[in-house]
């Protein structure tokens, strides 16, 4: 199996195993600004979304990504987003109902993880590696 999944394993156009700069520039070239020099947090232009990267390893390849989406409806961001999930990844995927949490097993190592936010006004996505446990919230 090759380190990296695919062109594009993850719906907002990023790779797992990218490097900091291939990874800056796809975010930057979908309309992301970057927080700061070098931030591992960007946000979109009109601050409804925030995408934020996790790096790992002597040469640091892109282990994780936390994609917050803002909204005021959380039933519509859930929706739309398992929508927009199940059309990348597929329809295999666990659901907890009483949670409003999906799960997708991508492949050995990698998971993506969504649900809606604690404060019912945003949708969380997370694409992690089982890998790395420090970095995964769940």
């Amino acid at each position: 199996m090759p380190i990296t999944l695919m062109a594009h394993d993850m719906v907002i156009g990023l790779s797992f195993e990218m490097e900091y700069s291939a990874a800056r520039d796809t975010l930057l070239s979908r309309g992301f600004i970057c927080k700061a020099p070098g931030s591992m947090v960007f946000l979109d232009k009109a601050g409804d979304s925030r995408v934020e990267l996790a790096f790992t390893g002597q040469k640091p390849r892109l282990k994780c990504v936390s994609i917050t989406i803002k909204g005021k409806d959380a039933d519509e961001l859930e929706d739309t987003a398992l929508q927009m999930l199940s059309g990348f990844h597929g329809d295999d995927f666990d659901y907890d109902q009483e949670m409003r949490e999906a799960w997708w097993k991508l492949d050995e190592f990698h998971f993506l993880n969504a649900a809606v936010g604690e404060d019912e006004s945003s949708y969380v996505i997370f694409y992690g590696d089982i890998r790395e446990e420090e970095l995964n919230p769940y």
